[in-house]
């Protein structure tokens, strides 16, 4: 009933709408018409702001007024997104007239170089190199994505629009003289910018602000930074150091995730917070150094933070095929600590509590661990992609649960001794592709009496025979369901068709919800997509979206949905629009495969993974991706043939 409400809403208000508001076209330029106010806005060209249908090039001049049926209207404003991805436009004039410029107006225009506006104009003002300003040059707004290589920011600059060099991929050498502040994604994907000089008295470095400025060497005048926002060197692959100010107190999330050529750091005295993932993924960075007079942290004799007490370990130099014992004091091991670490040996301190997420993520060269007896908690993607890791020991009888994606994308061999009381050890397997048949495991599971029950896989499928046969020994009252025909069997020799699952039984049930088939677990109230029903979707509309929500509501209690499955969608041919809600982690291997009509997919920030070819031959996809995964590799991803269009960006408000 409410959502009927609403649509009813929505069209009077539409209908209400369109009696004064007009869009048309007048001399290739798209314009909404206020018929009551006489007055008009620079708009887009397609049915919503993100159609990515404007066909503007060259370059365009906008009038000061325009007819249209006999009337006259003053041109006044330009909308968000009025030129957005136009990458053929090279210039725009514009008029005295206009008052309000939405800054997303000029998003994506890479061939842009020059904004004008008129002299008259008593609101913006633009520059010699083509920069959009206020009226009286005091906050700079939008520079061009082609703007000249090098930029000397006027003394009466003393604010920048977010995101307001973004992109801008001739830009080399800038200098700031007047700033307080950077402010969010300043510089962002800027990737020639060499070297930036900041004014002394700067204080703040956004969020995004240098993210992705992949030749970025040098950044002078920091001498008094107090923070440094989330990502805002993130992706900076040539920068080698940075000289933190002694007024430093914060390091933001991901700050310097991916700093390839980062080799030591200086921490002063001044640091109170260092954000999760702050220096990860950064494999020359082989020295952390200190200032002893730290009242927050400490430092050992392998340079690992911690601490001061030594109760916490915040983040590890890179270990090259090295050992490291962490101290017997660390009880808890923070998010990324050691991510894309080379340590090839490790052994983990017997009061250790807690491990957080991705703690040891793509710690390639790893090849055995043990949690101790002490362990309570194992933290999402803690040890996934650790794809040397052959042998995993859990002593600890206290974890009772672990995340599917503690160990995904692992080692085909990889051998687990699990205790009887871990309750989600199949979710595990299952995610490390003991499911899918196409790798030899060997596996320990104890019951109770903490006896062992073994299964592997005897024989591989095949390209002539698709069939993998399970061996289960010694059958102690395990039950297996064979998701193809649902049929149970206690048969210690069974055999199964590779695009099935073999599973032990468990608490959780399949059922089909608006053609999605999702399968409940019972005690963990989570959902996962499984599947889809072939003859609903063969009726479907296919202007409608398809949306895997947070949640689903089934038999009275609600689920958090947490994945797609590999193969879950495979070969649908009736499915354009897909929008997948926030919590979904994963996206399996070849989820979408083979979707020949899927046109638009729309991938939020909670998504950490998307398996192999999960969206092979999806020839007319555009896919949509949340910022942030710019700098991950989607090689893997599409099979032998590109899509159409990537965008970063996810906004939930653009589906609702």
């Amino acid at each position: 009933m409410r959502n009927f409400n609403r649509t009813l809403f929505c069209l009077f208000f539409w209908l209400f709408a369109s009696c004064l508001f007009a869009k048309v076209e007048i001399d290739g330029i798209f314009y909404r018409l206020d018929k009551k106010n006489f007055i008009a806005y620079v708009t887009y060209k397609g049915e919503t702001p993100r159609s990515v249908e404007n066909e503007y090039y060259g370059p365009i001049n906008i009038p000061r007024i325009v007819e249209y049926q006999k009337d006259s209207f003053l041109v006044v404003g330009i909308d968000s997104f009025a030129f957005s991805q136009c990458d053929r436009l090279i210039s725009v004039y514009i008029p005295s007239s206009v008052k309000i410029i939405e800054l997303s107006a000029f998003n994506g225009c890479s061939s842009l170089r020059r904004i004008v506006v008129s002299p008259s104009n008593s609101h913006y003002y633009s520059d010699e190199y083509g920069i959009l300003y206020s009226s009286k040059e005091s906050c700079l707004l939008k520079a061009p994505e082609l703007v000249a290589p090098n930029i000397v920011v006027g003394a009466k600059v003393d604010s920048f629009a977010p995101y307001a060099f973004n992109n801008c991929k001739l830009l080399k050498v800038v200098s700031i003289r007047r700033i307080d502040s950077l402010p969010e994604g300043l510089f962002q994907s800027c990737s020639n910018l060499r070297l930036v000089h900041l004014p002394p008295h700067l204080s703040v470095i956004g969020d995004r602000t240098f993210y992705g400025c992949s030749k970025l060497k040098q950044v002078t005048g920091i001498y008094n930074i107090s923070r440094i926002g989330r990502a805002a060197f993130e992706g900076c692959l040539a920068l080698k150091m940075v000289d933190f100010s002694n007024a430093l107190t914060e390091i933001g999330s991901r700050a310097f995730f991916s700093c390839n050529r980062l080799e030591y750091l200086v921490l002063p005295s001044s640091l109170k917070k260092i954000g999760t993932a702050a220096f990860a993924n950064c494999p020359m960075l082989s020295y952390i150094d200190l200032d002893e007079d730290n009242p927050h942290f400490s430092i050992d004799k392998e340079g690992v933070l911690l601490s001061k007490d030594k109760s916490i370990l915040y983040m590890a130099p890179n270990f090259k095929n090295a050992k490291y014992v962490i101290p017997a004091s660390v009880k808890s091991i923070k998010d990324s600590a050691f991510y894309g670490n080379e340590i090839e040996l490790l052994k983990l301190p017997p009061n250790l509590k807690e491990i957080k997420s991705g703690a040891f993520m793509n710690c390639s060269y790893l090849t055995e661990i043990t949690l101790p007896p002490s362990l309570t908690s194992v933290g999402q993607n803690a040890f996934s992609y650790c794809r040397n890791l052959k042998r995993v020991v859990c002593e600890s009888l206290l974890l009772q649960h672990i995340d599917e994606s503690v160990f995904v994308g692992g080692n085909p061999s990889r051998s687990y001794i699990l205790p009887y009381q871990l309750k989600d050890w199949e979710r595990v397997l299952k995610t490390d592709s003991i499911s899918y048949c196409d790798m030899s495991y060997h596996i320990q599971i104890q019951n109770e009496e903490r006896v062992p029950a073994w299964f592997t896989i005897k024989k591989y499928p095949t390209v002539e025979d698709s069939t993998a046969t399970i061996v289960v020994t010694p059958d102690l009252g395990y039950h297996f369901l064979h998701w193809g025909d649902k049929t149970e069997s206690k048969e210690k020799v069974l055999t199964m068709n590779r695009n099935y699952f073999l599973l032990p039984k468990l608490e959780s049930l399949r059922d089909t919800i608006n053609g999605v088939i999702y399968e409940f677990s019972l005690s963990l109230k989570t959902a996962s997509v499984v599947g889809y029903d072939n003859s609903y979707f063969a009726s479907f509309d296919p202007q409608q979206y398809v949306v895997f929500e947070q949640s689903i509501g089934w038999q009275g209690n609600s689920y958090i949905v947490t994945g797609i499955r590999p193969y879950a969608f495979q070969n649908n041919r009736y499915v354009k629009n897909v929008v997948i809600s926030h919590y979904i982690r994963t996206i399996g291997e070849g989820a979408f495969q083979n979707c020949e009509n899927l046109e638009l997919l729309m991938v939020p920030e909670s998504v950490t993974n998307i398996g192999y070819n999960a969206l092979a031959n999806c020839r007319k996809l555009t896919l949509i991706l949340p910022h942030g995964w710019e700098t991950k590799s989607l090689d893997n991803v599409f099979g032998k043939y590109p899509i159409r269009h990537i965008h970063y960006g996810y906004e939930e408000t653009i589906f609702e």
